[in-house]
């Protein structure tokens, strides 16, 4: 069975979200399609051995972050984010009753008034039940940070309790704390013991110290140098302002992606009915060509790509030069884009560049509709983005029950690298993210994976019945995406969802406009969200 659309007299059915192209090829004529050559066969164990290297170079990688024992700002940020919402919660929810509260006051005698101006030194600021035990574990700073939680949630008293049980459980795991680390412990050590006295803000901690805390534990740091009842009350008011908006965001976030899930279910059954009762039709057309020149493309690309970046930094090494953090942004982008100059290689095999183009999907022949189906697409495959969720959080859970435990090491969550330049929190760092996230990776990796890889794959398989080459190609395509990710291979089942999705739009337009704007929003969205909440 070829993808060539059935003549018949379908033409009067076609929805007008098919391509035009689609709507021309009336015939059944059988395709001779090009078989595997030994430079493709070549080109695909290339590809085995460098997506192989990849995983490899990431578990190592990643072995060594969850050997580490010294926290970075993007360890700290999930619970910066959790403490953030708690508080913030509680903010929010006490600024309900803050009214009546106030009319006990004022009907209470002088007397009274004073004993709960006392009180508010020690008065939790939320509910105790709200601080999660799990958040005590993991690296010596997250386990500090919870201490400073529980000071300002249950007071001093119990915070000083906590940091005991650290001490013990640190002398327990013979563990030997760093310079720094042992700094940190005896700043909060000396913010406890400070309050304990009635000293709320903490007088003799240096101003050096303070601004150590908040450099080591950010927005938690800054949180403790303010507790409730500090004579700093405008810096108090700006943090709980900072977690009311936090917690305002996870809401938002939360319905948002609520009616997004919803909206995704009933697109997804609606397109199903629409492409099996052929009103919409794939525009995607095989030719039986070139399954060779794109595979060995496609494999110069991986060479290229993630060899070169490496040859550079092994060469700076070599001349003992370390490049500034902007350099190597610099070296990122100009080989994130520089590397599509590996498509002048099926040129110089003899396939004309508007060909080229048409094959990769370099074309703009659908329009507004292209635009259109972008975000359609995108909201059909959130379900499945949200199992792919599901087996990654199940996956880490299982990764957990067999991993060797670490004391004070870092979490074994997948994440991406480039969360610790978010952290970093400068605007020039935000506007690399910004332009690698949102715009060189859906332009670069769209090409190169949905673009020619996956015309290489539907291709190689144009002979089998038309979805079944469609999910065949979509998956191994999504997989090997998925691969050379550095989040790890807990983040894969996600990562190939996300492809598969981006495939899907490849294959019903047969373009990279909308494939390349779905890569641009899915990343857009991330970006901007952890963007609000650092």
């Amino acid at each position: 069975m070829t993808d060539h659309p059935q003549p018949d007299d379908a033409e009067n059915q076609l929805s007008p979200f098919t391509s035009p192209e689609v709507a021309q090829v009336r015939d059944e004529e059988t395709i001779e399609r090009e078989s595997l050559s030994w430079g493709g066969r070549i080109a695909w164990i290339v590809v085995a051995l460098v997506v192989t290297l990849m995983i490899t170079v990431t578990a190592v990688f990643r072995a060594g972050e969850e050997s580490r024992t010294e926290a970075t700002a993007s360890d700290l940020f999930p619970i910066q984010l959790q403490a953030r919402t708690l508080v913030g919660h509680e903010n929010l929810m006490g600024k309900n009753s803050s009214s009546d509260e106030g009319q006990e006051d004022s009907d209470s005698g002088d007397e009274d008034a004073v004993d709960d101006d006392s009180d508010k030194k020690t008065k939790p600021s939320f509910s105790q039940s709200q601080i999660p035990e799990a958040l005590n574990d993991g690296t010596y700073e997250q386990r500090l940070c919870y201490v400073l939680l529980i000071r300002e949630s249950r007071g001093p008293d119990e915070a000083a309790e906590k940091l005991n049980e650290l001490d013990e459980a640190v002398e327990e795991a013979e563990f030997e704390l760093n310079e720094d680390q042992l700094r940190l412990r005896n700043i909060v050590g000396q913010l406890i013991s400070s309050h304990q006295q009635g000293d709320v803000d903490a007088a003799a901690v240096s101003e050096d110290d303070r601004e150590f805390l908040k450099e080591k534990l950010g927005w938690i740091g800054e949180l403790g140098l303010a507790p409730e009842g500090t004579r700093n009350a405008e810096t108090r008011k700006q943090l709980l302002a900072d977690a009311s908006w936090s917690m305002g965001l996870m809401i938002g976030f939360t319905v948002l992606m609520i009616f997004m899930m919803m909206a995704g279910v009933v697109t997804l059954a609606v397109l199903a009915v629409l492409f099996a009762t052929e009103k919409l039709r794939p525009a995607f057309v095989t030719h039986g060509k070139s399954v060779n020149i794109y595979i060995e493309t496609f494999a110069i690309w991986l060479v290229v790509f993630f060899g070169g970046p490496r040859l550079i930094g092994y060469l700076f090494e070599t001349f003992e030069h370390e490049p500034s953090l902007t350099v190597n942004m610099i070296i990122q982008v100009g080989f994130f884009f520089g590397s599509l100059i590996v498509l002048v290689y099926p040129w110089l095999r003899g396939i004309p560049l508007r060909q080229l183009f048409d094959d990769i999907g370099w074309k703009f022949k659908g329009g507004f509709v292209d635009l259109l189906v972008s975000p359609v697409n995108y909201i059909a495959g959130m379900p499945v983005m949200l199992c792919g969720l599901i087996c990654v959080l199940a996956l880490t859970f299982l990764v957990s029950l067999f991993a060797a435990p670490k004391p004070f090491g870092t979490s074994i969550a997948a994440g991406h690298p480039i969360q610790d330049i978010i952290t970093n929190g400068q605007w020039w760092s935000m506007m690399y993210i910004v332009l690698m996230a949102c715009i060189a990776a859906p332009i670069v990796e769209e090409t190169m994976f949905r673009g020619v890889l996956y015309r290489h794959l539907r291709e190689l398989s144009g002979d089998w019945a038309r979805w079944g080459s469609v999910i065949f190609s979509a998956l191994f395509n999504g997989l090997i995406f998925a691969a050379i990710h550095p989040q790890g291979f807990t983040a894969i089942p996600l990562l190939t969802v996300l492809a598969f999705n981006f495939s899907l739009a490849r294959e019903w337009r047969d373009s990279l406009i909308a494939p390349v704007i779905m890569h641009g929003i899915n990343n857009g969205a991330v970006t901007f969200f952890m963007f609000l909440m650092i």
